[in-house]
């Protein structure tokens, strides 16, 4: 067992929650889940354990975790609001496998099919764009919805956009704080106004102060997300879990399912 397998099997995982407003009137609409863990008492952010699932050949066992704890972690507070979901495509071999424990506990929570969107990064969707396209297919036929995030950072936005068609497009954060620059302002505009051509809901992350809220606006932009609006937070647990549903903390120990 090599020292990265031997830090993800002692973890403890949970979902924190960053929330999403219409930029229109302020009111949440919906809620990104983020990853983190707590290895020998420390907090560890998503990104560190996705760096060391990937050296340790874990990625679609915390992938998995990740898509399960941000379901599971809702309860009971999300109500009718969406819930963005991140995952890999390197992680999801064949989607009507790979997905089904996903499913279940959709199933089991109780969430609608409607409130999932379930986002790639840009880079991401570059590397393999038909099994993308195979894994977005699925997602769709159970009636959840998928996103594009840090739309705009890469050369292909534009024509990664049309062929996805996603209905959910994410502005990359770092185009969107470089605001009021000319150069982001023209990048963000185009991507912009193709995902409103292609029937596609804009969000624009990154956003921490009231400059950048408007900026976004003023470009058309639907929806905001970044610290101005809420920091990601871990929800307070319920009193009394009901019996047999599942909980937000998912404690990893031996093999994990599929």
């Amino acid at each position: 067992m090599t020292v990265e397998v031997g830090v993800l099997a002692e973890a403890e995982f949970w979902s924190v929650y960053q929330p999403i407003v219409s930029l229109a009137d302020r009111s949440v609409v919906a809620h990104e889940a983020l990853l983190r863990g707590v290895v020998d008492g420390r907090e560890v952010g998503g990104g560190d354990l996705f760096f060391v699932a990937e050296q340790a050949g874990w990625l679609h066992r915390l992938d998995r975790i990740g898509r399960e704890s941000a379901i599971a972690g809702t309860v009971p507070w999300l109500g009718d609001d969406g819930l963005f979901v991140n995952f890999n495509p390197t992680s999801i071999y064949r989607p009507q496998v790979c997905l089904a424990s996903t499913e279940r506990v959709a199933h089991e929570v109780g969430i609608a099919p409607g409130q999932l969107v379930f986002e790639v990064v840009e880079s991401h969707a570059i590397a393999d764009r038909g099994h993308l396209v195979s894994i977005l297919d699925h997602y769709r036929s159970l009636g959840w919805r998928v996103a594009m995030d840090d739309v705009g950072a890469g050369w292909s936005s534009l024509s990664l956009l049309a062929a996805v068609r996603p209905d959910v497009v994410k502005l990359d954060k770092r185009l969107v704080q470089e605001l009021p620059d000319d150069g982001a302002r023209t990048v963000l505009k185009a991507v912009t106004e193709l995902a409103h051509q292609l029937g596609a809901v804009v969000v624009a992350e990154g956003i921490e102060t009231e400059r950048l809220a408007e900026e976004v606006t003023a470009l058309g932009a639907d929806m905001g997300q970044g610290w101005l609006f809420g920091r990601p937070v871990r929800p307070d647990p319920p009193v009394e879990e009901p019996e047999g549903r599942w909980q937000p903390v998912v404690p990893v120990s031996g093999a994990p399912r599929r």
